[in-house]
């Protein structure tokens, strides 16, 4: 009777320090099996590639819309990241419960992502997260693109600079074009404003000059400037207004790349932007 009730005791201990045994390694060693048809709860090798690298840590924070299916998905995909690597570390952030946190870091949208490495730090937004897709009301799911990009970015110190050129009437980069900046930073580039009159030459490490909606004519030393800066491989993305008279020094630069300047309106109906058919 004795040696039976022992024999339990150490079948029941054993069976107590196997699940104990489990719980700690499955606390530090993650296995995960995705069996969806796509792999959408998988990260692609490139950006497993990226994590294995790290040599420094990386603070992820998520602020998140409870309940709401984008930030369900976009939590899935950042614990992918977390399981991913031992330099991650991922916080989810409620932005009405912790509202210091969120105003610290700027944060003034739902499903948001921080990435962080060391002091330095960079916002994706969620319009660098859920895009356009294919169809006029489908969205495409770029939060993996948009996160690796930052942590590569962030770790390398390698983002383009892209200049807005200024003192020609152009639209302001903090009210007209405040959503392209945003945008643009969440997608890894820098933004700087650029007056070309007191510089007098594109700075070396500019990947595009934006000219945005110029309301005066370029002076002769600037159109030289930028047609030097072109001829040496440089690109310029020229927005134009209909404009009120004409701009000869602009036209003549943009004339020597074979674009020419109409005072034309693009009208499309059948696939406009936001239902506006002024807005192909």
């Amino acid at each position: 009777m004795w040696q039976k009730t022992s024999q339990r005791w150490i079948l029941a201990a054993a069976i107590v320090g196997l699940v104990v045994l489990g719980n700690v390694l499955g606390a530090r060693h993650h296995w995960r099996l995705d069996l969806t048809a796509n792999k959408q709860y998988s990260l692609s090798v490139q950006s497993k590639e990226v994590l294995a690298r790290l040599e420094q840590p990386v603070r992820l924070f998520a602020f998140l819309e409870k309940g709401s299916e984008e930030a369900e998905k976009l939590e899935d995909l950042l614990h992918e990241y977390d399981y991913a690597s031992p330099k991650v570390s991922l916080q989810v952030v409620d932005p009405v419960a912790e509202p210091a946190l969120t105003q610290h870091y700027g944060v003034q949208y739902y499903n948001t992502v921080v990435v962080e490495v060391g002091n330095q730090s960079r916002k994706v937004e969620p319009f660098n997260i859920f895009g356009m897709g294919a169809g006029m009301y489908e969205t495409e799911f770029k939060g993996e693109q948009a996160v690796t990009r930052a942590i590569v970015d962030l770790v390398h110190q390698t983002a383009a600079v892209v200049y807005f050129l200024e003192g020609h009437g152009e639209g302001s980069l903090d009210q007209d074009f405040s959503d392209f900046r945003d945008f643009l930073e969440g997608d890894g580039y820098k933004v700087k404003t650029l007056n070309l009159a007191t510089a007098g030459t594109v700075p070396q490490d500019a990947s595009v000059v934006v000219l945005g909606g110029p309301r005066q004519d370029l002076t002769a030393p600037e159109a030289e400037a930028l047609k030097k800066y072109i001829s040496g491989g440089g690109r310029l993305l020229a927005l134009i207004d209909p404009l009120p008279r004409a701009l000869p020094q602009l036209e003549g630069l943009l004339g020597g790349l074979g674009a020419g300047l109409h005072a034309d309106v693009v009208v499309d109906p059948q696939r406009a932007f936001f239902l506006d058919a002024l807005s192909p």
